[in-house]
């Protein structure tokens, strides 16, 4: 199913869908737009997709070595092998 969407470059909008809940910071929830935070409950299928979709993107990037070496923020970690 996937990989029918990403030939078609679609994605269904229902599942495009999330449910939106505020959650409050630390501190007093009085105003509404500074002291709580958006958070994003999206459907399963579309987190399923959305790994599929990263991991892809991942491997692409270490087969043809496209990332720059020194970026280390939201890599995995990579220890060297024992001889």
């Amino acid at each position: 199913l996937t990989n029918f969407w990403l030939r078609l470059s679609y994605f269904p909008r229902i599942l495009k869908i999330a449910k939106l809940i505020p959650i409050p910071k630390p501190g007093k929830p009085l105003d509404k737009q500074i002291n709580y935070r958006p958070i994003s409950l999206l459907s399963g299928i579309s987190k399923l997709v959305e790994k599929v979709i990263k991991n892809r993107i991942n491997m692409f990037m270490d087969e043809f070595n496209t990332m720059y070496n020194e970026q280390f923020g939201f890599r995995p970690i990579i220890l060297p092998q024992p001889n």
